[in-house]
C-alpha cells in the first residue's frame, strides 16, 4: 500500500511486490501455558562477538535475530503483505517521488536504562551507521541528511528517489541503541553491555558462544511472553539439527541444501524463505586482487558447472543453474539471457592474462566453516583450466570481519541476494555503493541502480532487472550459486513466531505450550 505525505495516520508506504515465499509459520495467535511464562533455547547460524548493531548485517545469519529482540526496529517488514508497519516507531511516511522520508517516534519511549529514545537518538545511530566501515553503512548510502525536526520527528532526505526505502529501517539501520552505550563503545569500551528499547535484555552474554536476555521492564509495546530468551552455537548446521532433536534446542537455523531434505522429509515445522542467488561466490573486484581483470572472473563464470555444484554440495537440489532468476521469483522469466558454461574458454582466457600479466594463477579463497566443501567442488573446476585456490576457512564471525569488513580475499563463500521486495537495495548494496564487499563499480550500474529505486511498479522493475542481468554477465561481479533456502525450524508446541526482514525472527509474541 502506497501513501503520500499528506496521509496522517501510521501505517508505513512502501511499494506493494512479491516477497520472499513464506512456506510455513507458527500461527498467528501466541498462546500462554497454564504453568505461565516459559523460556527456549534457539540454535544460531553462527556466534556473534558483538551486540553493537552496527558490527551486525541485520540479517538472520549473523546477529539479526539476536539484536532485533534487544533492540527492535524502527519499522517492521510484514512479510505477507511485503510492506513496512509500524513498531518501534509510531509511522513512516514519504513525499510523491520518494526522495523525502518523515518517522515520527512514540512519545515518552525510553531506552532499558532510562535515557530518552528520541528523535535525537535516532539521528545519532543513522549517522554512526552510514559513516561506519561495516556493511551496515551501504544500506544508508542514498542517504543525503538526517535531521531532528522536534523530539518525535525525524527527515530524512535521499540523494535519488528510492520506493523501497522503508524496508532499510526495518533491518540493521533500524536498529537503535541507547546514545550512553554508542559513547561507552566508541570511546574504547567495546564490552559494555548492550542498552536498546526492545522487547529483550541482556541476562548474560558470552561472545561467540551464547546470548541469554530476559524481558524489557521498559519495553512500551506489549510485555514479552517468554520469561527466557536464550541464543546458543551449536556448531554445524547438522549438529543444529541433532541438538534439535534431542530436546537442546527448541529452534534453529539451517541454509544447506541437506538440512533442507532432512527437514522436509521428518516434517519438522519451519519458516522457509527462498532467494536469488542467496548463495554466492564473493569476486574481489579490486586493484589489490588479481580478479580485477574482467577476464579472470569470466573465466571462472565459464568453468562454474551447476550440475556438478548441485550434485556435490545441494544434495542433487536443482539450487544452482544457468538462470539467475528462478522459478518463484518475480523476476523469473523462461527466455531470461542464460549464464553461459564454457571451460574450454575460459581455459584460453586463464593462459592470457598468465602470458600476458605473469600471473601464477594462484586465488585465496576464504570461506566459513560451515561450508567447507564449496572451495573443494570449486577446485574441481577450476583446477582444469589453471586455477589454483589456496584456501582459508574461518568461524562464521571471523570470516565476516576479514570478507565484509576488511575485503582480504580473493574469492569469498557468501552471499549476494536479489530481494524480490526490494531489488533497488539489493542492486545498490551488493554493486553500487563505495564500501561494497565486491569493490565492484562500474557507471551503468549506477544507472540501472537508480532507475530501479525509481520504479514504483512490477512491471517497471522487471524492465529494469532485465538490464541488470545482461550487465551482471557481462562484467561478473559474482558468481551465483543459485536460489537458496533459509529454514527456521521450531518444536509445534512453540507459538507466535514472527518471520521480519533480513528474513528475521521477531520473539516479542512467542510462547510455548
Amino acid at each position: 500500500m502506497v501513501r503520500n505525505g499528506s496521509w496522517r495516520f501510521t501505517l508505513v508506504a512502501v511499494a506493494t511486490v512479491a516477497t520472499t515465499t513464506l512456506a510455513g509459520c507458527s500461527g498467528s495467535k501466541p498462546k500462554e501455558t497454564a504453568a505461565g511464562p516459559s523460556s527456549i533455547v534457539v540454535g544460531e547460524y553462527s556466534g556473534i562477538n558483538s551486540l553493537d548493531p552496527m558490527m551486525n548485517t541485520g540479517s538472520i545469519t549473523i546477529g539479526g535475530n539476536e539484536t532485533l529482540a534487544i533492540y527492535g526496529t524502527l519499522v517492521r517488514w510484514d512479510t505477507g503483505k511485503s510492506e513496512a508497519v509500524p513498531y518501534m516507531a509510531k509511522s513512516l511516511e514519504h513525499n510523491e517521488n520518494h526522495t523525502e522520508w518523515t518517522l515520527k517516534l512514540r512519545p515518552g519511549m525510553v531506552f532499558s536504562d532510562g535515557t530518552p529514545y528520541n528523535a535525537a537518538a535516532v539521528v545519532k545511530n543513522l549517522d554512526r551507521d552510514r559513516k561506519s566501515f561495516f556493511s551496515i553503512a551501504n544500506s544508508l548510502a542514498v542517504v543525503d541528511s538526517i535531521k531532528a525536526t522536534d523530539d518525535t520527528t525525524v527527515v530524512i532526505k535521499l540523494k535519488q528517489s528510492d520506493a523501497q526505502f522503508s524496508y532499510v529501517l526495518a533491518i540493521g539501520p533500524g536498529m537503535i541503541a541507547a546514545p550512553s552505550y554508542i559513547d561507552k563503545v566508541d570511546g574504547g569500551d567495546k564490552t559494555a553491555p548492550a542498552v536498546g528499547a526492545g522487547p529483550f535484555v541482556v541476562s548474560e552474554f558470552k561472545p561467540g558462544s551464547s546470548l541469554t536476555l530476559k524481558p524489557n521492564p521498559t519495553y512500551a509495546l506489549d510485555k514479552p511472553l517468554l520469561s527466557s530468551l536464550k541464543f546458543q552455537v551449536a556448531g554445524t548446521e547438522q549438529a543444529q539439527l541433532q541438538a534439535f532433536e534431542s530436546g537442546q534446542l527448541q529452534a534453529g537455523i539451517v541454509l544447506d541444501s541437506h538440512s533442507d531434505v532432512e527437514i522436509r522429509e521428518k516434517k519438522i515445522p519451519t519458516i522457509s524463505t527462498r532467494q536469488t542467488s542467496g548463495v554466492a561466490i564473493l569476486l574481489n573486484n579490486r586493484k589489490n586482487s588479481p580478479l580485477h581483470d574482467v577476464r579472470l572472473r569470466r573465466a571462472i563464470q565459464l568453468a562454474f558447472n551447476p550440475k556438478v555444484w548441485n550434485e556435490r554440495n545441494n544434495g542433487g537440489e536443482e539450487v544452482a543453474s544457468d538462470m539467475l532468476f528462478m522459478k518463484g521469483s518475480v523476476f523469473y522469466s523462461p527466455d531470461q539471457q542464460r549464464i553461459p558454461y564454457d571451460p574450454a574458454e575460459a581455459k584460453r582466457l586463464v593462459e592470457q592474462v598468465k602470458a600476458e600479466t605473469k600471473w601464477d594463477g594462484k586465488l585465496n579463497w576464504v570461506g566459513p566453516s560451515t561450508q567447507t566443501n564449496q572451495p573443494v567442488i570449486l577446485s574441481s573446476m577450476l583446477n582444469p583450466i589453471g586455477i589454483t585456490l589456496n584456501v582459508t576457512n574461518l568461524p562464521v564471525a571471523n570470516f565476516f570481519t576479514k570478507v565484509y569488513a576488511d575485503h582480504d580475499f580473493d574469492l569469498a563463500g557468501g552471499g549476494g541476494g536479489i530481494a524480490d521486495a526490494t531489488p533497488y537495495g539489493s542492486i545498490n548494496n551488493n554493486y553500487v555503493t563505495p564500501t561494497n564487499t565486491l569493490g565492484y563499480s562500474n557507471p551503468k550500474m549506477v544507472k540501472i541502480a537508480n532507475e530501479m529505486g525509481a520504479a514504483s511498479t512490477l512491471e517497471e522493475r522487471q524492465a529494469v532487472m532485465k538490464k541488470f542481468l545482461a550487465l551482471y554477465l557481462e562484467t561478473v561481479p559474482a558468481i551465483s550459486c543459485g536460489t537458496t533456502t533459509w529454514n527456521f525450524f521450531y518444536k509445534p508446541n512453540v507459538h507466535g513466531l514472527q518471520q521480519v526482514g533480513g528474513q528475521m525472527i521477531q520473539f516479542d509474541k512467542v510462547s510455548v505450550s
